[in-house]
């Protein structure tokens, strides 16, 4: 049996050995090492965020032993995705799959030769917008952010090549793009402008009202005469720049959908994106000749803005024993503006209502929550069945249900207390629900 070889340098460190992860010190001790994906914070809401802290901080407290903390952070270049999902939305016909989960509108400019073996200069860059949807002065409001594309890399000696050396509202419904070639005394070092069309700009607007469309377009007649080859002095002649980009701005609703429970209806909806919503209304009505009369005694609350998925629930407990029923669901803005957002149909079947046909956590009423939240779940066969709450470290923190149920539809109401009549701290829990090898899991939120 050969003997384990040891490094010369292992003589200076603290490590033993490193076996299936687990990396053994000298002294004796073990060490675990993982490895986390990360979460752009900055594109979460501020629930979202308050949340993420909370969790966080929950899970720091909870360690006994030491821990040491290794963030590594690289710059990455997403252009070409940017352009792919660019060219794909303009392609798409379908306008839910036309939503961007995003409360921005991005678009590249681009640009090329009527041909080749031309270097370019400075350029000038005029964009109509329109204001409707962006609201005026994008700049001057700070509502605009513009890149440099790919027809603008490259340095000398570290010296950038190309600068974007001024950015200014034209006028309100109008920005200006100066482009700066910083070598005109060598013309040479300039980039080649291509004949296929090339990113030159990636543009970033803030959406103000989703309801209206972009207006994208360039003002040619003040870009002629002020596009420069690299010696800034002779000029491209003539210069198109014809191109529009009118499309619809991304919508917020992507779904909305409503299922029978027990004697009432629960509407389900999602958003992919929310700016400036202050909530939702929700309307019944038992014809399509019938009036619609709301359901909800207070507007629903919108989650503010937000760039990320958000879920919402509502439960009418009491409804009229009809076989068909019309909901639609309105959306509120902040200033006032109303709009329908989507309508739906539901029928009454003999399912869908006494005994049902499998497990299911239909889910928990209100989500996110304060102080309690209702789990409602359904039981198809009386079954011994066991509801837990877990935290995110996989710890079971309290226990909602663990006893033999008849079948049917049940509920039972979780305080925000461990199993030590405890408050837990704020966060996402999931609840877990098993009985006769069928388990279900679903996260919610606590927010006090």
């Amino acid at each position: 049996m050969s003997a384990q070889v040891k490094g010369t340098t292992q003589n200076f460190i603290d490590i033993e050995d490193i076996r299936d992860d687990v990396v053994i010190m000298r002294d004796g001790s073990a060490a675990l090492v993982i490895e986390t994906s990360a979460v752009n914070f900055g594109l979460l809401s501020e629930r979202e965020q308050d949340a993420l802290i909370y969790s966080f901080a929950a899970f720091i407290n909870s360690l006994s032993f030491p821990i040491q903390i290794l963030i590594h952070s690289r710059k990455m270049d997403i252009s070409n995705y940017l352009n792919l999902i660019s060219d794909q939305l303009k392609k798409q016909a379908s306008e839910l799959l036309k939503i961007q989960t995003q409360k921005y509108y991005e678009f590249d400019v681009m640009a090329q030769a009527a041909a080749s073996s031309t270097k370019f200069g400075d350029l000038m860059v005029y964009i109509n917008y329109n204001t409707a949807g962006f609201g005026e002065s994008i700049v001057f409001s700070n509502n605009i952010t513009i890149s440099k594309g790919t027809l603008l890399q490259g340095d000398v000696s570290g010296s950038e090549k190309y600068s974007i050396v001024n950015m200014v509202d034209n006028s309100s419904s109008r920005i200006a793009v100066t482009i700066g070639y910083n070598f005109e005394s060598v013309p040479s070092w300039g980039n080649d402008l291509p004949t296929n069309p090339t990113q030159l700009l990636h543009c970033k607007i803030k959406i103000q009202n989703q309801s209206a469309s972009s207006g994208i377009s360039f003002q040619q007649s003040l870009m002629d005469g002020q596009e420069y080859e690299s010696n800034n002095s002779d000029k491209y002649n003539p210069v198109i720049a014809n191109d529009t980009d009118d499309i619809s701005l991304p919508i917020i609703l992507s779904s909305f959908t409503g299922e029978f429970y027990d004697q009432g209806i629960i509407l389900k909806w999602k958003t992919q994106s929310e700016v400036n919503i202050l909530g939702f209304n929700l309307y019944r009505a038992l014809s399509d000749s019938t009036d619609f009369m709301k359901v909800n005694n207070s507007i629903i609350r919108s989650r503010g803005n937000s760039t990320t998925v958000n879920e919402y629930s509502y439960v009418e407990v009491t409804i009229p024993m009809e076989n068909k029923y019309y909901y639609q669901i309105e959306i509120v803005e902040l200033n006032g503006n109303r709009k329908i957002g989507k309508n739906i149909t539901l029928r009454r079947t003999n399912n869908n209502h006494g005994i049902p046909n499998s497990f299911k956590i239909i889910g928990n009423f209100p989500n996110p929550f304060k102080s309690s939240t209702e789990v409602r779940y359904q039981i198809p066969k009386e079954s011994f069945v066991t509801i837990n709450i877990f935290n995110l470290l996989g710890q079971n923190i309290a226990i909602l249900v663990h006893e033999n149920m008849k079948a049917g539809y049940h509920s039972i109401r979780w305080n925000g207390l461990n199993n030590h009549t405890e408050h837990v701290p704020d966060g996402f829990y999931i609840i877990r629900l098993s009985a006769k090898g069928f388990v279900m899991c679903k996260k919610i939120l606590l927010l006090h």
